[in-house]
């Protein structure tokens, strides 16, 4: 499905999409807690890609971070902010896909990738890596199917069966460097160093 016929989807079910918020929210906050080394301090600025109803950007907000959300979806960036009036989290309107100007130490997109055909992940990593400073962390599956997961995202109409088999693949086309961090039984974070001086400085 491409990202165009994604924004016409999540425009469609934003108000729905934001029953789920607080579970969401919930969620972010369990991983991150779990998973605190992949920011910096708390002067880190983040920048989260199909940010949707805003559960991670107010997650990592609560963590002190300067945390701006784009999603192309306008409904959706309304749900945010009404949702996120209590943060300091931002939000914005905008097609990832299309010029966004800007630099943030981390870039994040959270179960984003999976949904694009392949044509447009390889130009959201390029996207990705472009407005990193230091990282770009990808919140998605792993390679555990499960029969729900399967049936869900084959009703989206998704990427998901060839994402799950490539993605590691793919992002090494692009980033020096991927560490794939299991979050869940279903889920992984992958942690892509923009340069390969955030390589050797991790490694310190």
């Amino acid at each position: 499905m491409s990202i165009e016929a994604h924004i016409r989807l999540f425009d469609g079910i934003a108000s729905i999409y934001g029953l789920f918020y607080g579970y969401q929210l919930r969620m972010y906050r369990r991983t991150l807690a779990a998973n605190p080394v992949c920011f910096g301090g708390a002067s880190c600025s983040v920048l989260d890609i199909g940010c949707g109803t805003g559960a991670l950007a107010s997650a990592l907000s609560e963590k002190g971070f300067d945390v701006t959300g784009l999603d192309g979806s306008a409904r959706m960036i309304n749900v945010a902010r009404r949702l996120n009036r209590h943060t300091k989290a931002r939000f914005m309107i905008g097609n990832a896909l299309e010029p966004i100007e800007g630099h943030y130490d981390v870039v994040v997109a959270s179960y984003v990738l999976h949904g694009l055909p392949q044509p447009e992940r390889l130009l959201l990593y390029q996207t990705m890596k472009r407005l990193a400073i230091h990282r770009v962390i990808i919140m998605d599956y792993n390679q555990r199917r499960g029969l729900l997961t399967s049936l869900i995202e084959r009703l989206e109409g998704g990427d998901y069966f060839n994402f799950i088999l490539t993605a590691e693949t793919e992002m090494r086309q692009v980033f020096p460097s991927v560490q794939i961090l299991q979050t869940g039984k279903r889920a992984a974070w992958y942690i892509c160093e923009c340069n390969q001086a955030s390589k050797e400085e991790k490694e310190r």
